[in-house]
């Protein structure tokens, strides 16, 4: 008869998926980590409507496969666009596109397809931090300050989170590196290609292999030629054997020199071909002073939170490079790189927060701090037990009303700020229209998934992938109801204007019609033909 401390079979399954091998701790980690799994999911279980950019990728790859005719340039807009449209999501939309096979709506497919990825995303970012020496408790512990800087990575379903999930992956791999193996090498190529198709964010993945290779260099030099006590840094550079130090760098890191043709390759290997690294460069530099995603970080929502939040994450990153030894940092020169990145923009604190929660919580885990935690933990096992099973039941209650399982596509400013014209588009089909409607900068993608080929759209949200710069400037102008507002129009001719309600051009729109006989002919032509609780058309008049 075994022994009752004999663990069993799922304890022993539990362990291994853990590792944390035979620990008769398996259990209170396992709780504690789902808690904080639970903790995430309520996060943003209400960020389960449809993002506009799924329409256009889609869109885009539905063109592709009816025509057999990829679209280099672009066939959406009526507006002044770039040549060639070099759209960096194309494989995104690719993935979204056939998960929208597998039921009516497609809702499904896509709901499944974020949640895969969530999930790959978590497995990923424990292991990052259990290789890197993290404990499972100080892993639970730490991750939710991250939280708040993570919502722009995962809209339903964006391109970005792809690239989240290519960084955690990389991460693996880079540990795998300095641990002295190789074979990464065979895994991160076909990642790199990919990941360049299905969105730009490629480019952290190359940033994170140069600094990585930096710090190869720089632990080759502290592991071989230790700085003795109390010797100057400049003494100790100068007294560094030249010679010797780049024969030991070549045999450390000639595998990561000869990846820089490859990766220059791989920028080929795109349906664009050399094209595409001139739209990155200009993607890149481009200023976007209209996007609330490219402003920083303390034009967020609820920006106290997250400035918090921060803040903190900072106050930890610092300690634990206080306490740290150099040799064993890997990934810290990213890390800094990318909290500055996520100040300055807030789309980039995803990045940020990915790069913390696979990386922080193990550097912290041997020091002071960490081993206090761990410590306090434990001693007070059976109320933390008790705490962490109510929180998951109130996460698992709050994520299931709020139908985080689900997609959805809000039709009403009760459902969304950002809702989608669904009833007006079908109002336009029922009417058999065709011709340019000029649409605001997120409902354009929308009425091309749904009116393509009748219907052109001024607008789609590609901004610098399919338009010139001053389009989308106009847009706003227009539906701020500037005083050029009718002249907007004549530079853009269109058969119809889709207008958000509340939109400020409504009432010059009326003001226009009720005094056509004292307006220029422009204006008399047009007549408001729909309205709902959420859009309005105004379309030209017969005749006009």
């Amino acid at each position: 008869m075994q022994p009752a401390t004999n663990p069993s079979s799922l304890t022993r399954f539990l362990g291994a998926q853990l590792r944390l091998g035979r620990s008769r701790d398996i259990w209170f980690f396992a709780l504690l980590l789902s808690t904080t799994l639970s903790m995430f999911v309520a996060y943003i279980a209400r960020l389960h409507p449809i993002t506009h950019d799924a329409f256009h990728e889609m869109a885009m790859i539905r063109y592709w496969m009816q025509s057999g005719e990829f679209p280099y340039r672009d066939v959406f807009a009526f507006t002044p666009t770039v040549s060639p449209a070099v759209h960096h999501e194309w494989a995104t939309g690719l993935f979204l596109y056939f998960a929208t096979s597998i039921s009516d709506e497609g809702f499904i497919g896509i709901a499944l397809l974020k949640w895969l990825m969530i999930g790959l995303l978590g497995l990923m970012l424990y292991r990052v931090g259990r290789q890197a020496g993290g404990h499972p408790l100080i892993i639970a512990i730490m991750a939710p300050i991250a939280f708040p800087l993570l919502w722009v990575g995962f809209a339903t379903v964006r391109a970005g989170l792809f690239t989240l999930v290519a960084i955690a992956a990389q991460l693996l791999m880079q540990q795998s590196d300095l641990r002295g193996r190789k074979v990464w090498i065979a895994y991160w190529i076909p990642l790199y290609l990919v990941w360049l198709n299905v969105h730009a964010g490629f480019v952290v993945g190359v940033a994170m292999l140069g600094l990585h290779g930096i710090e190869r260099l720089l632990l080759i030099a502290h592991e071989r030629y230790p700085r003795p006590l109390g010797q100057s840094l400049k003494s100790w550079l100068v007294g560094i054997p030249f010679g010797d130090y780049l024969t030991n760098c070549w045999i450390k890191v000639w595998h990561l020199v000869l990846l820089i043709p490859v990766m220059i390759l791989g920028l080929l290997c795109n349906p664009w071909g050399a094209d595409y690294f001139p739209y990155l460069v200009r993607a890149i530099s481009m200023p976007r002073p209209t996007m609330l995603e490219w402003r920083p970080l303390w034009h967020t929502t609820d920006p106290e939170r997250t400035l918090f939040c921060f803040g903190i994450s900072i106050a930890l990153l610092l300690y634990a490079i206080r306490h740290r030894r150099v040799t064993r940092w890997t990934g810290l020169l990213i890390s800094l790189f990318a909290a500055y990145m996520a100040m300055k923009h807030i789309r980039h604190g995803a990045i940020y927060g990915v790069l913390w929660i696979g990386l922080v919580p193990a550097w912290l885990t041997p020091t002071p701090l960490g081993r206090w935690i761990v410590k306090r933990l434990e001693e007070h096992r059976r109320p933390i037990l008790r705490f962490a099973s109510l929180v998951s039941l109130l996460c698992l209650g709050f994520s299931i009303s709020h139908r985080f399982y689900t997609v959805s596509l809000p039709a009403s400013n009760d459902d969304s700020p950002h809702c989608y014209p669904v009833h007006a588009v079908d109002f336009l089909n029922r009417k058999g229209f065709q011709g340019n409607l000029f649409t605001p900068f997120h409902a354009g993608s929308f009425v091309s998934w749904k009116l393509f080929p009748s219907t052109k759209v001024s607008i789609d949200g590609r901004y610098e992938v399919a338009y010139r710069e001053d389009v989308l400037p106009d847009h706003n102008c227009f539906y701020r109801g500037d005083s050029n507002w009718a002249e907007i129009l004549k530079k853009y001719p269109c058969d119809a204007i889709l207008i958000p309600v509340g939109s400020p051009v409504r009432k010059r729109i009326d003001e226009a019609i009720e005094m056509a006989d004292r307006e220029s002919d422009t204006l008399c032509d047009w007549e408001i033909v729909y309205q709902d609780n959420a859009y309005l058309i105004a379309a030209k008049r017969v005749g006009g």
